[in-house]
């Protein structure tokens, strides 16, 4: 995940309009997958952790980023790290203004942008379509298996969901069917090696491997999680019991989240509340003010799984305050006393105390006092701060690491070695050490 910068103000903005001009790179010991995007003239482009222009920047798009448009927004907030999982999606417009999509690597271009539609890589393998069928091909760009679907999907624990003539199975990285073509819909359940299927109106769940886990019963089903799944019927949600082939609690909430750390968050009306695996509430409904309408949110994530410890807001003297409370009992961790709190990136979140930002550890206690006029998340190991008398970079015990002079520069995350920085009438991106390694013209303000 990516950081946001937090500010008392609704905006920095700074004319940015510099030179095309690779500097030099510092040398690394090993090479890095991760590729970094350059915008410029509205084109995109890519370069290596040392600064190398891998892919000119002649692209209309780049998958990976927040949407496939191009702009400023992506390039400086964009929460993925592109490369990381293989080459990365890049696409130019055609002459119909279609988006035509081809891969970059590593060392440049793999496959041209040809394809009609594409998902990127999961274990070495990418589901693509041209002339309206579907198949897979490798890092390389060599067809691994043939174009004959009307639908696939990427690939999830070596399962993919296709789709011929209306019919939906699973087949495995060689192509065979681990599920035939029998089934109205098969979708990927959020996270884990899970999928909906649909038959006559009704869904259930099968795993990779075409087990039957939940049978096609319910309006609708979400998220497998400690041997539950979240199930609607008649717009009531509840949960069922994978292993007792049983509803364990029935459907009676407007809202029934996954289960975590043996709890869940459910919602009657606008009263939102945590109930246990029996059913019962360790922390009461409680409806939110029509001002803060949100009562809990996340602290930290490493999905699927979500800490039990949630944002707690309550409203004092008609403000919004947010401290720290653990919904498997209840317990209060910090009383609502801060502005407001981030999520944990890095082993810290952001807090607002006053007009000034500090940061909490992940058990919610202070690690930085507040004293930043302006703080974003942690991303490899360094977060930016702005504070009277310049900005720059701190490590995960406050230390400045790099530091700006001038308060209009502006630090964007590192993703994962590199941070572009900008506001200052330059874009550059720079090393953990501020060493510029790659300056170029984006035209963004």
């Amino acid at each position: 995940m990516m950081p946001r910068l937090y500010s008392a103000r609704t905006c920095l903005s700074a004319a940015l309009l510099v030179l095309v001009a690779a500097l030099p790179a510092k040398s690394q010991d090993a090479d890095s997958k991760a590729l970094y995007p350059i915008l410029i003239e509205n084109k995109w482009g890519l370069i290596s952790e040392r600064g190398e222009v891998v892919a000119p920047a002649t692209y209309d798009s780049i998958k990976g980023l927040w949407s496939p448009v191009p702009g400023c927004m992506d390039l400086r907030n964009t929460p993925n790290v592109l490369g990381a999982d293989g080459p990365v999606v890049v696409g130019r417009h055609s002459g119909t203004r279609a988006i035509a999509w081809g891969f970059v690597g590593p060392k440049g271009e793999v496959v041209p942008p040809t394809y009609s539609e594409v998902y990127g890589f999961q274990d070495g393998i990418a589901a693509v379509s041209k002339r309206e069928k579907w198949g897979f091909i490798d890092v390389t760009g060599a067809e691994v298996i043939p174009f004959k679907y009307d639908y696939a999907s990427g690939f999830r624990e070596g399962a993919s969901a296709v789709m011929i003539d209306g019919w939906w199975g699973l087949i495995d990285r060689e192509g065979r069917y681990v599920v035939e073509l029998k089934y109205d819909v098969i979708r990927p359940l959020t996270h884990g090696p899970y999928f909906m299927f649909e038959e006559k109106g009704l869904q259930g769940v099968i795993d990779a491997n075409g087990e039957v886990l939940v049978d096609p019963q319910f309006d609708q089903v979400h998220v497998l999680s400690e041997g539950l799944v979240n199930v609607y019927v008649g717009g009531k949600g509840g949960y069922y019991n994978t292993v007792t082939k049983a509803i364990e609690i029935e459907p009676q909430f407007d809202m029934a989240a996954p289960f975590n750390y043996g709890v869940a968050e459910v919602r009657i009306g606008k009263a939102t509340g945590f109930i246990d695996r029996n059913g019962n509430f360790t922390v009461e409904l409680r409806e939110p003010d029509k001002r803060f309408p949100s009562s809990f949110g996340h602290f930290s994530s490493d999905w699927p799984k979500l800490s039990p410890v949630r944002k707690y807001v309550e409203i004092k003297r008609g403000h919004q305050k947010v401290g720290l409370i653990d919904v498997r009992d209840g317990t209060i961790l910090i009383e609502p006393m801060f502005d407001s709190i981030g999520m944990v990136y890095g082993g810290r979140a952001v807090f607002q105390d006053g007009r000034n930002y500090g940061y909490l550890d992940a058990d919610g206690k202070i690690a930085i006092p507040a004293q930043y006029q302006q703080a974003s998340d942690f991303s490899g190991g360094l977060a930016y701060v702005q504070f009277r008398g310049g900005s720059g970079y701190i490590d995960l015990k406050g230390h400045l690491v790099i530091k700006f002079d001038d308060k209009r520069v502006l630090g964007g995350p590192f993703r994962p070695n590199l941070a572009l920085v900008y506001g200052d009438g330059r874009d550059r991106y720079v090393d953990h050490s501020g060493q510029e390694i790659f300056s170029f013209q984006s035209s963004c303000r």
